[in-house]
């Protein structure tokens, strides 16, 4: 018996814009993606008048947020807005600014490099699904935040052996920055069959 199967697939959203330096002018080669990976399209990159265009789920409810374009480009900090779901949603323009790097460095209570570490920076302030790996403390355990916004943003430091350090506050300001992590606590000890006395393994 032959079965057949029918599925209407609806049309998605069609994003376009420009995105500008905040002198009027265009970056090329900006990259356009969306701040939440739910929604999963492939980024753009802006052309010579930095003009971009970005196919994407309609599906709010599915994902239960507003769907939000994030543009990124060397030497400046990133930018964020909101998409209209509606059908045709008006051109987007992104302003950028200069960012600016920060110097970090990672030790531990008795001062020595924390070499390895692993680093995550949220750089759009209240924008959780937005964030950039880093690289690994290297072997001074340093490491640089780029293209910082004026705004605090918040990092996120791990490495087996340590208490991994969440939300931690870096100010526009500084210029250095130093983070402690502590070793973290290590339990030894003993099963034992409460009748023989004798060990038990695994």
């Amino acid at each position: 018996r032959a079965f057949k199967h029918v599925e209407t697939l609806e049309k998605g959203l069609t994003i376009t814009g420009k995105v500008l330096n905040d002198q009027g002018q265009a970056i090329a080669n900006a990259t356009v993606l969306m701040a939440s990976r739910s929604f999963n399209p492939l980024p753009a990159l802006t052309d010579e008048s930095g003009a971009f265009r970005i196919a994407c789920s309609t599906d709010v409810s599915a994902n239960r947020q507003i769907p939000a374009m994030v543009v990124e480009a060397p030497g400046y900090a990133p930018a964020i807005q909101t998409v209209n779901s509606q059908a045709k949603p008006a051109p987007l323009e992104f302003h950028l600014t200069r960012g600016r790097d920060i110097a970090c460095r990672v030790v531990d209570t008795q001062d020595r490099p924390v070499v390895g570490a692993w680093t995550v920076v949220e750089l759009l302030r209240g924008e959780q699904d937005y964030s950039l790996w880093l690289e690994d403390t290297n072997e001074r355990g340093e490491f640089r935040i780029p293209n910082m916004p004026d705004g605090d943003v918040r990092l996120t430091i791990g490495k087996l052996g340590y208490l991994a350090i969440r939300d931690h506050v870096v100010t526009a300001s500084e210029k250095e920055v130093v983070i402690t992590m502590k070793h973290a606590l290590r339990a030894s000890g003993t099963v034992t069959d409460a009748t023989t006395g004798k060990a038990i393994p695994n």
